[in-house]
């Protein structure tokens, strides 16, 4: 378990959204907790990122909630992709979709 400091995006579209609008409101980010961590394969990670909303995915079910005040989030990794924080309040779909604003310049830096 670890923190990280994100800006978590409620029932985002896809990633590009989830991009948009931590740049936008970036001085908004707040801690969270990273309870686990999760490697995808890149057919599955692009899925999640395609479709946050509208796919189902097992790993997530009965994940995420609140913890003293802080998101419960998983990390969702895949291979030269950046880290996903992921608070799904228990549900199987990507309820709320962050980035660690310590990835957040790479990743821009990339688009």
């Amino acid at each position: 378990m670890r923190t990280a400091k994100a800006l978590m995006v409620r029932k985002p579209i896809n990633f590009e959204e989830v991009l948009k609008i931590t740049k936008k409101y970036i001085e908004e980010a707040e801690s969270v907790i990273v309870e686990k961590t999760v490697e995808l394969t890149e057919a599955t990670y692009q899925k999640l990122i395609d479709n946050p909303l509208t796919e189902t995915f097992d790993f997530l079910k009965n994940q995420g909630g609140m913890k003293d005040g802080k998101m419960l989030t998983i990390g969702i990794k895949c291979k030269d992709r950046p880290t996903l924080l992921i608070n799904a309040e228990g549900y199987g779909y990507a309820r709320y979709m962050g980035i660690a604003l310590n990835e957040l310049t790479s990743v821009l830096h990339n688009i």
